[in-house]
């Protein structure tokens, strides 16, 4: 059979139509770039399609396929596309190689390798970029944990050769992506890095818990490698002037803070994520030499207001200090970006009212500085995997996402999924706590 191309990455939709009216921004698949730039190494020829960003209906994404015959087609799947990434696959009525990645694989592999495809199919738990090229050559250094007809599935762990020990010795090519860089929400140009892999907090609620990969070491790049890239987005990209850092350990410490107005030293602006902890040792005069440095904005990940709703997600729980310390940010001149989750499991009406006192709270106190507070909103979903995903046992094995239409907010398309309520209030009065705290924006 002729091929057009040898591998075809696909990042995968989040919807099965196309949305009427879809202006959202969408962030370029920074991490199947870092596999694609890996493949031309090798020299493959490599496509990547970026469906989000093209707001590609799955009827599309199949025909698109099929006319481009690729000898291998890589998705990423995640817990809110994970039906949509199966359809795919069983829907595709000429011969290719599927090779699936993401975080979720690590515990939905056994139902991967169920889905009906008459194609072979390999399931990737870990990082790709080193094990993909070899995966297309046909001859893997190691052995498959599992392998029966025509599926197999390979770990990625610290001990593979596959394994990206320095993961400042990763190049990516920009080419690949179609929405780099965008105007930000300031009018700014703007483009996007990544500085570290793994995480060394263990929130309930996310994958990368530190609890769930202890076997697999926190790897962060070296200043130089940082230091470098930022110079060359800014040799490449006509007019760029800021750099959004897309992982929440670029600023682990206070001692991060003068590494980064170093590698910022010829940004205009940055932004980052960062946890509330990273600050719990840091001067005031710290935070006036991250506000010189050139960032304008820090996201954090607050998530609720309750103590009692926060000891159990495994987050800071000082209400205190993180009004504090979002409070020195924003009066150096610093926007924050607070992200709150309603709907925990057990979680009570009471409990939401907290979480938004504390919202407003810190949008109040904002008022009365040049930096501003805003609001990032989320219904609580169980991502496969999860420390709360593993608590609800049984349960959680018949969990299916869905879009929540009711959550009409808007520019939310992209977040706007559930798998259900678990908490001890009813549907509308946690839709009602997460439309009003978003209006806390207006």
């Amino acid at each position: 059979m002729f091929f057009m191309v040898d591998v075809l990455l696909i990042n995968s939709p989040l919807f099965r139509n196309k949305v009427t009216g879809y202006t959202e921004d969408s962030l370029p698949p920074l991490g199947l770039a870092y596999i694609g730039t890996e493949l031309k190494k090798k020299g493959f020829d490599v496509d990547l399609l970026d469906t989000v960003s093209k707001n590609m209906p799955l009827d599309e994404i199949i025909k698109y396929i099929e006319s481009l015959k690729p000898r291998f087609t890589g998705l990423n799947i995640f817990s809110t596309n994970f039906d949509l990434v199966q359809e795919i696959l069983e829907n595709i009525n000429t011969k290719t190689h599927f090779l699936i990645g993401g975080q979720v694989t690590k515990n939905t592999h056994q139902r991967i390798i169920q889905f009906k495809t008459e194609n072979p199919l390999d399931v990737v738990l870990g990082d790709g970029e080193y094990i993909t090229p070899e995966l297309v050559e046909g001859d893997p250094k190691e052995q498959p944990l599992y392998f029966e007809d025509q599926r197999r599935v390979f770990r990625v762990d610290a001990s593979s050769t596959y394994f990206p020990q320095d993961i400042s010795k990763l190049g990516i090519d920009r080419s690949f992506f179609e929405n780099e860089p965008i105007e930000n929400k300031f009018g700014q140009t703007e483009a996007n890095i990544i500085t570290s892999r793994g995480c060394m907090y263990n929130c309930a609620f996310c994958g990368a818990a530190r609890s769930l990969n202890k076997g697999l070491p926190i790897r962060t790049r070296s200043e130089e490698s940082i230091r470098e890239e930022v110079d060359q987005l800014s040799g490449s990209y006509e007019g760029l002037d800021s750099i959004r850092v897309l992982d929440d350990l670029f600023l682990r410490t206070v001692e991060d803070i003068d590494k980064a107005a170093r590698i910022f030293r010829n940004t205009s602006y940055w932004r980052t994520m960062a946890h509330a902890l990273s600050f719990r040792n840091a001067q005031q005069n710290d935070f006036q030499t991250l506000s010189r440095s050139g960032c304008f904005e820090i996201f954090i990940g607050i998530e609720s207001g309750s103590q009692k709703t926060l000891k159990n997600i495994n987050k800071s729980h000082d209400i205190e200090y993180i009004k504090k310390t979002i409070e020195n940010l924003v009066s150096s001149g610093i926007h924050v970006k607070g992200y709150f989750i309603y709907g925990f499991p057990q979680e009570t009406e009471a409990e939401m009212e907290e979480t938004y006192t504390l919202a407003q709270q810190l949008k109040q106190q904002s008022t009365r500085y040049s930096g501003n507070f805003t609001v990032s909103v989320f219904q609580f979903r169980p991502y496969h995997g999860t420390i709360l995903y593993q608590r609800m046992g049984d349960d959680a094995r018949t969990l299916r996402f869905n879009r929540n239409t009711r959550l009409k907010l808007q520019r939310r398309s992209q977040f706007n999924f559930h798998a259900g309520n678990f908490s001890n209030a009813s549907d509308e009065i946690v839709e009602s706590y997460v439309k009003k705290t978003m209006l806390l924006n207006q």
